[in-house]
């Protein structure tokens, strides 16, 4: 991404509102095989299968005010037009394109509250100002990710990026979860549990962040463009874990597989312990800044762009 575009998002404060402002998405153009025999399908969603998310320094006794850093990976399992599944990825099938997501950020606690033995987290931003901060990346890769290792989910495992963006520190980055500190269960519940002497709390919530792209691949997107799109991301977040096995490892910056303990790292319980693990389900759609007038905001932030566009071609008339 331009540092000017760095510095028009700082400057304007993207939807530091009070409510957050409903979203229209827009179909995107996507080639599963980067320009090879696979026809390019249009979809407006990707959803990625169950995979995993390690919240690091919080738990489910973690006081309003704390701050920790997420960690996401999963692969992709279907790539959809409205909610029909353009292309569906049949993990290890021969010919079959691989992609896999990862991503990093930070949250706070903005509020919690107890009620019949329920704890209730709220999260949001670091702070709420429209800056941009972590990072999220999809691969294009030779094989999927394995939940259970935590390995080639990212780059260093011989993937190719493909889509990748910076989190909005906005109104619309929120996230709850509901904890149930007395359902004490075996965390591995997919299968066999790989983990025998590790519980965990139960519970269930959801978390919505907004991305703008800052690198595309165009051999797979070709009508997406960097500082013009936005990638909105939605998830759905439970304990124990059912449909993945939770991973050995996490990556901490996206890029380098493997780097950071994922189960070895929660304790005993998973939820009571210096970090917290969750089963995560997540889905991207995509909007171009420029066709939606509102929020006013996001307007300026196409003008900005629109006109250091214009500028650009003054100056190439005049050679």
């Amino acid at each position: 991404m331009k540092k000017g575009v760095l510095v028009l998002l700082a400057g304007i404060g993207l939807a530091v509102a009070s409510a957050a402002p409903a979203w229209a998405t827009d179909v995107v153009a996507f080639d599963p095989d980067g320009a090879g025999p696979i026809a390019k399908q249009n979809i407006d969603v990707l959803d990625p299968a169950p995979g995993n998310t390690l919240s690091i320094g919080l738990n489910a006794n973690s006081p309003v005010g704390s701050i920790g850093t997420l960690l996401f990976q999963a692969n992709l399992a279907n790539a959809t037009l409205a909610g029909n599944p353009a292309f569906p990825f049949s993990f290890g099938a021969p010919g079959n394109p691989a992609f896999t997501f990862a991503a990093v950020a930070s949250e706070k606690i903005t509020a919690v509250s107890t009620s019949a033995g329920i704890t209730s987290q709220t999260f949001a931003a670091p702070v709420v100002d429209g800056s941009l901060q972590g990072f999220f990346a999809v691969y294009a890769q030779p094989t999927n990710g394995s939940n259970f290792t935590g390995v080639c989910f990212v780059q260093s495992c011989g993937g190719t990026l493909v889509l990748s963006g910076n989190f909005i520190n906005n109104a619309n980055f929120s996230g709850t979860f509901a904890n149930n500190l007395a359902g004490i269960q075996p965390l591995d519940q997919s299968g066999t549990n790989n983990y025998p002497g590790v519980n965990t709390i139960t519970g269930n919530g959801g978390f919505r962040v907004d991305a703008l792209v800052n690198f595309v691949n165009a051999a797979y997107f070709p009508d997406i463009f960097a500082g013009q799109t936005l990638v909105f991301t939605t998830s759905q977040q439970e304990l124990p874990f059912i449909n993945a096995d939770p991973s050995q490892c996490f990556s901490s910056n996206a890029i380098t597989s493997c780097n950071t303990p994922g189960v070895a790292s929660v304790g005993a319980t998973n939820g009571l312990g210096p970090n917290t693990m969750l089963q995560s389900d997540a889905n991207l759609s995509f909007q171009r800044i420029t066709a939606i007038p509102e929020p006013a905001s996001l307007t300026l932030l196409g003008l900005g762009l629109a006109g250091s566009a214009a500028a650009r071609r003054r100056k190439n008339a005049k050679k």
